[in-house]
């Protein structure tokens, strides 16, 4: 029985050897054409999304040129500009913030178009930090809880080297918050260019303005100068347009939010008392350079 059993162990071997060998190579043409498939439709998936993106980068709708001629845009945005403005009122929260630190601050500003111009600071919670008074001459910001006022012949300055970077001075910030650019943009553009189905107008690099772009109404939707830049958004309409928040981009990743909780104005000016500093005897003054 055992020599039997070798025999046929014998006989079966080169068999089973040769289908294990011919199953083997079945198997790598079956792999082979498999794999040829799959790279196949891979390519032709590839070559369908190809396809699809031309077709739709092509038929993309593109947005259409302005209606209105540089030239008759600039017009109508010197007619936008609020008339019959003698004084007024804006509260405003502004929310800032740098690569080190956050706060958020209540400002009430009000004045005269042509000075004085008055602004009150308090912090969120409604603690009064800083009282501000700029006229032609001179800007100032007293500190009640240092008894000490701060004066400068240049607000911006002023308002820079106390914490507060700005690119305006307090009757410019009013300025840009009433829509009223006379100010900072020069009455005539030095060149135009069409970007965006918008027209953005350029200025000297003397101006502190540098560049504008207007939306269909001719209103500022951004302007920039010198390492700033500014974003308006959400116009409305109450006794004039303006927009209700402000993107402010400062140097150093410092941005400030400016949001116009309300804005009056008024056809006559505020009396002198009104907007007067009344600071107390043992005030500290501070002249800065």
């Amino acid at each position: 029985m055992l020599r039997l059993s070798k025999k046929k162990f014998l006989l079966s071997y080169p068999i089973k050897q040769k289908m294990n060998s011919g199953q083997s190579a079945l198997n790598h043409q079956l792999s082979n054409i498999q794999s040829r498939t799959s790279n196949l439709q891979h390519r032709t998936i590839q070559a369908i999304i190809l396809l699809f993106l031309i077709l739709f980068l092509g038929c993309a709708p593109k947005k259409p040129a302005p209606e209105q001629s540089p030239s008759a845009l600039w017009s109508r945005f010197w007619k936008n500009q609020a008339q019959n403005i003698l004084s007024f009122k804006i509260k405003t929260s502004i929310n800032y913030s740098s690569a080190s630190h956050k706060n958020r601050i209540l400002a009430t500003i009000w004045g005269n178009l042509n000075y004085p111009i008055r602004m009150n600071i308090k912090a969120g919670i409604g603690q009064t930090i800083s009282l501000w008074l700029e006229d032609m001459h001179l800007w100032q910001a007293y500190f009640p809880a240092q008894k000490t006022l701060y004066f400068h012949p240049d607000g911006q300055k002023g308002a820079t080297a106390l914490g507060y970077p700005t690119p305006f001075n307090l009757k410019e910030l009013a300025m840009i918050l009433l829509g009223h650019y006379r100010s900072i943009v020069p009455d005539q553009f030095d060149k135009v260019e069409l970007k965006n189905g918008l027209w953005i107008f350029s200025f000297d690099l003397r101006c502190k303005v540098k560049k504008i772009v207007l939306n269909e109404q001719a209103r500022p939707v951004f302007i920039s100068g010198d390492k700033w830049q500014a974003k308006f958004s959400q116009y409305v309409q109450s006794s004039i347009y303006y927009a209700k928040k402000i993107i402010l981009h400062l140097p150093g990743s410092e941005q400030a939010i400016i949001r116009v909780k309300s804005l009056q104005i008024n056809k006559t000016p505020w009396k002198m008392q009104q907007l007067a500093l009344n600071l107390p005897e043992d005030t500290i003054y501070i002249r800065m350079k």
